[in-house]
C-alpha cells in the first residue's frame, strides 16, 4: 500500500490500484486516521476533526455510520486495516507506506549522513525525502487541523534539509537545497502564522 499525505490525499492499494477517497467529513476521518497511522485514536479527538469541535449527541453511532461508509468506499482491499481498536479506530500502515514517514526517515539518515561528512549520502537522502512531496499537505482535504498537523511536522524536516543543504562544504553535491529551500517557504508562508 502507498499512502500520499504529502499533496491530495491518495490511496493505492497492494495491487497499485489508486483507491476513491471520500470527500466531506468521510475524507476528513479517513485524513485523521491515516496521520496517526498505527496509533489507536479515540472517538473523542476523531469527533473533533470530523465535526470541528461541534460533535452531534449520538457521536459514536455517527462515525461507525460513517467508518461502514468510508470502507465501503476504500473498497475492499483498503477496508481491513481500518478496523475497531478499543477505545477507539485505528488504521494500520507500516512506516514505508506513508510518505510523510518515508519522508521524515529519509530526512533524518540525511542529517546522520551530515554529521558524518558524507556530503553525498546526506545530498542523495535529502533529494529522495523531497521527491515526495507533490504539493500542498492534504489538499483538498476539510480539515485545517489536520493539515496543519502534517505541514507542522513536515517543516521541521524540510527546514533541517534546509539548513544542512547550506551548511554543506561548496565542494558538496547540492540537489537537495533548492527544492528544500522552496518547500521550506511555502510551508512557512502558509503555516508558521497559525503554528
Amino acid at each position: 500500500m502507498d499512502v500520499v499525505v504529502l499533496g491530495p490525499l491518495r490511496i493505492c492499494d497492494d495491487h497499485g490500484v489508486t483507491r476513491p477517497v471520500p470527500t466531506g467529513r468521510g475524507g476528513v476521518l479517513l485524513a485523521a486516521l491515516i496521520v496517526h497511522a498505527g496509533t489507536v485514536v479515540s472517538v473523542d479527538p476523531l469527533a473533533d476533526y470530523v465535526w470541528n469541535h461541534d460533535p452531534p449527541r449520538q457521536v459514536r453511532a455517527a462515525l461507525q455510520t460513517m467508518l461502514t461508509r468510508l470502507r465501503q468506499v476504500v473498497g475492499a482491499s483498503v477496508a481491513p486495516r481500518i478496523r475497531t481498536a478499543a477505545p477507539g479506530y485505528v488504521f494500520d500502515l507500516r512506516a514505508d507506506e506513508l510518505d510523510l514517514r518515508r519522508f521524515e526517515t529519509l530526512c533524518e539518515r540525511g542529517y546522520a549522513a551530515y554529521a558524518a561528512a558524507d556530503w553525498d549520502r546526506a545530498a542523495s537522502h535529502f533529494a529522495d525525502a523531497l521527491e515526495l512531496w507533490q504539493g500542498e499537505p492534504l489538499a483538498g482535504v476539510e480539515s485545517d487541523r489536520l493539515r496543519l498537523r502534517v505541514a507542522g511536522v513536515a517543516l521541521g524536516s524540510a527546514a533541517l534539509a534546509a539548513e544542512v543543504a547550506v551548511a554543506m562544504p561548496p565542494s558538496a553535491p547540492r540537489p537537495a537545497s533548492a527544492t528544500a529551500a522552496s518547500v521550506t517557504r511555502s510551508l512557512r508562508m502558509k503555516w508558521v502564522p497559525f503554528l
